[in-house]
């Protein structure tokens, strides 16, 4: 999926359309730590409006510009969003008519993954949910991905099928990863990884492999 990130530094008209097509996605720049915006945001002319972290999803103003205030880029973003979810809706109604052609069902299923990626990211569910106590010295692989799936539909209200084949996508392209250790099963984010885990000696706490999922 292409991003399109929606600039401050630049004036940008409220009737401006989105590029539509599954193979887009848009969001508006936001300071994170360790980002020239925010490193150089007075030289820049950014005014930072918080520092919410909870706020930094790239879906909503987090800063304005003598450029582009708040207001107007929200509504830019709003505007778009809702031309985005029109185009959904016709998607998924050619599929349900069975009309949906390859080139708009799959990037719709890869959304959906993509989708409930983030969830699991934004709402800490694998942190919450990701360990357990377990008997078998050996891991099973396929068996862990099955009851991860079974604990993260227990808290929250997803589509199993989808969930199963994200989690598959997402461990296949060794984004999270399985640890055994003391007796327990762990899954964490590759992100995490080298921190608490730096490259382990012992095979009892290495990752399983992404082609065993």
């Amino acid at each position: 999926m292409r991003v399109l990130l929606i600039n401050p530094y630049y004036p940008i008209s409220e009737t401006s359309s989105p590029p539509l097509g599954l193979a887009y996605g848009f969001h508006i720049v936001a300071p994170f730590p360790g980002t020239e915006v925010r490193a150089h945001a007075d030289r820049l002319g950014t005014r930072i409006l918080t520092d919410d972290w909870s706020r930094y999803h790239a879906n909503q103003a987090v800063v304005e510009t003598a450029a582009a205030g708040r207001q107007q880029l929200n509504t830019v973003v709003s505007k778009w969003e809702d031309r985005y979810n029109q185009y959904l809706g016709h998607i998924q109604k050619n599929i349900q008519a069975g009309k949906a052609s390859a080139d708009e069902i799959i990037p719709l299923e890869n959304l959906e993954r993509a989708v409930i990626v983030y969830e699991l990211m934004m709402n800490n569910i694998i942190e919450e949910n990701g360990a357990w106590l377990h008997q078998d010295p050996q891991i099973n692989a396929a068996q862990n991905r099955k009851l991860l799936t079974e604990r993260i539909l227990s808290v929250r209200k997803v589509d199993g099928n989808i969930l199963e084949s994200a989690l598959m996508q997402t461990v296949a392209n060794e984004n999270l990863n399985c640890y055994a250790m003391g007796g327990r099963v762990k899954w964490q984010w590759h992100d995490y990884l080298k921190l608490f885990y730096p490259e382990p000696q012992d095979a009892r706490f290495r990752p399983t492999t992404p082609s065993a999922f």
